[in-house]
């Protein structure tokens, strides 16, 4: 519990009523069954200005949309074109798919927690929330891994749920730096590996043509 008492939704609507701001804080507003997932962390915190919610819900609303309806129809031009269906081009599809399910799973609910100010669709959800962001968004950058490496072939608040990186156990802090290797520097490291290829060549592509462009210039 924290030191600032317990958040009270009766309370919260009693100072909304009168006017924003006050002693509120950004959890006042938290239903009670979803308190015990909340780390007294977030207490001190006063509650985003109501205006802010309506430009994050509307910003995401509006990117969701172009974002399903965008990778949608480069899954379906892509399987649907049979010259488009080389082995290289399946993993754009895989990153529009794996895109297409992050948006279209995440981006209702957050439009629709903004509009009630905080998490409004239960425990059990938040934690599906949590878990389809973590599943599409590792889809998402380990598809980008693969990608760089098939080009290196060839060629060279409170409105959302994720990962309890606040708690100080010992199996959430083994689970985050985990987590963090995997999904962040082992994909990025390798990008990096494999972007340093391509350019090299691309440089060395440049190099090798030059001497040619100057003779094609003089003649």
């Amino acid at each position: 519990m924290s030191v600032m008492g317990e958040p009270n939704v009766a309370n919260w609507a009693a100072q909304r009523a009168s006017g924003f701001g006050g002693n509120m804080t950004v959890v006042d507003k938290v239903p009670p069954d979803m308190l015990h997932l909340v780390d007294a962390y977030w207490y001190q915190f006063a509650p985003m200005n109501p205006l802010w919610h309506g430009i994050l819900g509307f910003t995401i609303g509006v990117l969701g949309f172009i974002s399903v309806v965008g990778n949608g129809m480069v899954v379906y031009i892509f399987l649907s074109t049979k010259p488009l269906r080389t082995p290289s081009n399946l993993l754009v599809v895989n990153l529009a798919f794996s895109d297409f399910l992050m948006m279209f799973t995440m981006s209702p609910s957050m439009v629709i927690n903004c509009y009630h100010e905080t998490w409004v669709l239960g425990p059990l959800f938040c934690e599906l929330y949590g878990m389809f962001g973590s599943l599409f968004g590792c889809g998402s950058i380990w598809t980008m891994v693969f990608i760089a490496l098939d080009r290196y072939v060839p060629e060279g608040n409170m409105t959302a749920c994720g990962t309890d990186y606040l708690n100080k156990d010992p199996i959430s802090r083994s689970y985050i730096v985990v987590y963090a290797m995997f999904v962040y520097f082992i994909p990025l490291f390798t990008i990096i590996y494999a972007y340093f290829f391509i350019v090299q060549v691309k440089i060395l592509n440049m190099f090798c043509l030059a001497p040619n462009l100057l003779i094609i210039h003089k003649m």
